[in-house]
């Protein structure tokens, strides 16, 4: 079933609204002269994704469902998390920089890059690279402490719900 004209580019156009409001609020920035030039620059690469890069599919795979602001919040929450065990691990002399191999149960590409982008906005965790199922993920930890991966598990199960969904 196709959108009509006027119902895609509404849409198109609240796509490009959230994206500029993101923008001012990481900014702390408000003008509306960047506010127009956002918006125009925001629909001209939604419209060029759409066009180039989806096939015109860019309105079908968008979608916000509960689970997405379910996980926005619980990543909220572990990144200021994860900030207090990192500041535990700094002032302390018993720190090391472990190499952990995080092998995720998720089937869906995208949500695995989903998982390794939450694990590098944690606090003293980089994902290195996405090699299959694995992660390679570098931690501030204890030394020889190199089995720290249960917030990733918590991380994991959030997202899973997307994958039962088919959000993505």
């Amino acid at each position: 079933m196709k959108k009509n004209p006027l119902s895609s580019f509404l849409s198109m156009f609240f796509i490009a609204c959230v994206l500029v409001a993101i923008y001012i609020a990481l900014t702390e920035r408000w003008t509306l002269e960047s506010a127009l030039i956002g918006i125009a620059i925001s629909l001209f690469a939604l419209f060029a994704t759409q066009k180039i890069f989806l096939g015109g599919g860019l309105l079908s795979s968008f979608t916000l469902g509960r689970y997405y602001i379910v996980y926005v919040l619980y990543l909220l929450f572990i990144i200021l998390a994860g900030a207090f065990t990192s500041l535990k691990y700094i002032f302390t002399k018993d720190i090391n920089v472990n190499l952990v191999i995080y092998e995720t149960k998720l089937r869906d590409h995208n949500l695995k890059i989903m998982l390794a982008n939450a694990i590098t906005l944690t606090p003293g965790t980089v994902s290195a690279d996405v090699k299959g199922d694995n992660i390679e993920i570098m931690q501030l930890g204890k030394k020889n402490d190199a089995k720290q991966t249960e917030g990733f598990e918590k991380m994991e199960k959030v997202l899973k719900l997307l994958d039962k969904g088919k959000a993505i």
